[in-house]
């Protein structure tokens, strides 16, 4: 509402270009009835651009937080690897020098969510990839989104933080 007041004041401000309020069907028709239809362009193809790299942004903070998750992330899953198969060579390694038989193998190998989090780790990844949307990295959303963006990059890195560490101490208290 408050962005439509503020279109609706600036509609004939000097300088701005002139706003007119319209639907798109009625766009489209006043296109036609002004026989402006030859000046529409067509695109045939593949729309993406081959030299495109990366995107640039007026929400520079927003890309840099959402990087800082990224690498987090990942870091915390290649150390969760690592201790989840450290704890499951070591059950291996044990059930190998304690039993004659293999019957140890039906009961299964059930180890704590705390070696791999996987439900906490599915959960900050859904929360980062919400905020790639595509108009939050490039910056043409409005201000209320980066407000709620940044409260879950903080999120995902007080967590993740704590994910790490988690997962530092079990690798390295092998």
């Amino acid at each position: 509402e408050d962005m439509l007041e503020r279109l609706k004041r600036m509609r004939n401000v000097e300088g701005l270009p002139k706003l007119v309020f319209e639907s798109p069907s009625k766009f489209f028709v006043g296109i036609e009835e002004r026989g402006e239809c030859n000046q529409l362009v067509t695109w045939v193809g593949e729309l993406y651009f081959e030299l495109h790299r990366g995107t640039y942004t007026s929400q520079a903070q927003v890309k840099q937080a959402n990087r800082k998750c990224e690498v987090l992330l990942h870091d915390i899953e290649f150390l969760a690897a690592i201790a989840k198969f450290e704890s499951c060579m070591s059950w291996f390694c044990t059930c190998i020098c304690v039993c004659d038989n293999y019957n140890v193998w039906e009961g299964g190998l059930e180890l704590s969510s705390d070696i791999y989090p996987k439900e906490e780790l599915l959960r900050l990844w859904k929360l980062l990839l919400l905020d790639q949307f595509h108009d939050v990295l490039p910056g043409s959303s409005i201000r209320e989104v980066y407000v709620d963006v940044m409260g879950h990059f903080k999120e995902i890195q007080t967590a993740g933080n704590n994910l790490l560490s988690s997962s530092i101490s079990a690798v390295t208290s092998k």
